[in-house]
């Protein structure tokens, strides 16, 4: 019941060290949280809100995740010469984290026809390193 006037959003709450929080407004009535960890139980209500106010949160739902994983590769990987012997090399994140925050990656090179060597870990943030020759 809207109680005659329109719902204008939903508010969607998670249950976040003993309370809940609104973690997400929405004007549709399906959502995607994300950011949760891997192998944790959550809990989430939701509330209609209107031009009048909200209504009383809906049942608590309980859910679990799922067991995280490996994240995927990274994606859009781009190598550009700026000087001779010297190599940039870009990314993107992968498009699936495995259910954890991805903290960093790991760049290396090599020869074609030859054995890769490790250039070094690099935070979650960094999007492109220079490899010199």
């Amino acid at each position: 019941d809207d109680g005659g006037r329109p719902i204008t959003r939903y508010a969607i709450d998670l249950e976040l060290d003993g309370s809940f929080s609104t973690v997400l407004n929405s004007s549709n009535t399906s959502c995607r949280l994300s950011g949760l960890l891997g192998s944790t139980a959550y809990k989430v209500r939701v509330t209609a809100v209107n031009d009048v106010g909200p209504s009383e949160p809906s049942a608590v739902t309980e859910f679990t995740t799922e067991v995280p994983v490996a994240p995927g590769p990274p994606a859009s990987i781009a190598v550009s010469h700026s000087a001779p012997y010297l190599a940039e090399v870009s990314w993107s994140p992968p498009g699936d984290d495995g259910g954890r925050r991805v903290t960093s990656f790991a760049v290396s090179f090599g020869e074609v026809a030859g054995s890769l060597v490790d250039f070094g870990t690099v935070s979650a943030e960094t999007r492109n390193v220079t490899i010199p020759g």
